[in-house]
């Protein structure tokens, strides 16, 4: 079921001149969300780690890179169709009134985030040695 549609401007990713919500179309095209975009709101059940880490250490020993909020799962995906450049929130199951939505912003988005948050504090940080 289609919950809501991402709307906004069509753009490069080199030319995203805001951080609210970009939903990837691919081939260097992105949907840059406008603030009022209901589809925008939904959010990842990730918890940020709290301190700096190794990543490579967390993925060589195969521990979860990420846990998720009071163990709730993503009910909900985002839906590309790169070809139309459009995209939607898609429930992945049946969502109760007042039941938050999930979804997964995917790996890349967390590494990123989370390696900005500490190299803000640690700038010659490392993610890996070598």
């Amino acid at each position: 079921v289609l919950i809501a549609e991402f709307k906004g401007r069509i753009t490069s990713t080199n030319n995203i001149k805001s951080s609210w919500r970009v939903i990837s179309l691919y081939n260097d095209q992105c949907i840059e969300c406008n603030k009022n975009n209901l589809a925008s709101y939904a959010n990842d059940n990730i918890i940020l780690p709290s301190k700096r880490r190794n990543l490579c250490n967390v993925i060589e020993k195969e521990l979860p890179l990420y846990t998720s909020y009071n163990n709730m799962e993503a009910n909900a995906e985002i839906y590309v169709n790169p070809d139309l450049k459009r995209a939607w929130l898609k429930s992945l199951k049946p969502i109760n009134k007042d039941e938050e939505i999930f979804i997964h912003y995917g790996l890349p988005f967390w590494i990123k985030k989370e390696m900005k948050t500490f190299i803000k504090f640690f700038p010659r940080m490392k993610i890996c040695a070598t």
